[in-house]
């Protein structure tokens, strides 16, 4: 797994990949941001940093909820392992968690991988495991790793509490 061990991304470059159709380009870009926070610990957040991480997760969700962008085979494993990456990221934002995207994704067609990737812990709206499972176990129960990773990392937050206990 390669990682920078500082990151930046261009929106402006994520855009022109995702207009012109390069979907694995852009997962590339994505996923490459998701493995810095996944191995890089910050001790403290500066301005910098939540502005940074606020235009990082807007520009991301903007993207990634567009129902012409597809995640190639090879990256679907990738984004649904970040779904504990992507939720601890939410919550240091402005935007707190996915359920405003998890909306907009659930009336989209082959929007699975999509809401496997988003659905963590912190999300005030449920969605039944049950489904998530009839549609693929392989993928559903990584993803539901993931979540359980989740209860952990926000124990401090009663609606995580509350979400994992009810798993």
């Amino acid at each position: 797994m390669k990682y920078e061990q500082s990151i930046q991304f261009q929106p402006r470059e994520w855009l022109e990949a995702y207009q012109c159709q390069r979907y694995d380009q852009l997962s590339e870009k994505i996923l490459q941001v998701l493995d810095h926070f996944e191995y890089v610990t910050y001790l403290e957040l500066t301005v910098e940093g939540r502005y940074f991480i606020n235009v990082f997760v807007t520009t991301f969700l903007f993207l990634f909820v567009q129902p012409d962008y597809v995640i190639g085979d090879r990256h679907v494993t990738a984004f649904i392992h970040h779904n504990l990456t992507i939720a601890n990221l939410l919550a240091i934002s402005d935007l707190k968690h996915s359920d405003a995207y998890l909306e907009l994704l659930k009336l989209q067609p082959q929007n699975y991988v999509k809401i496997l990737t988003l659905y963590s812990a912190r999300n005030t709206i449920e969605l039944p495991e049950q489904t998530l499972f009839a549609v693929n176990s392989e993928l559903a129960s990584l993803w539901l790793s993931r979540y359980l990773d989740g209860c952990r990392s926000g124990l401090g937050d009663r609606r995580s509490i509350k979400n994992c206990a009810n798993i």
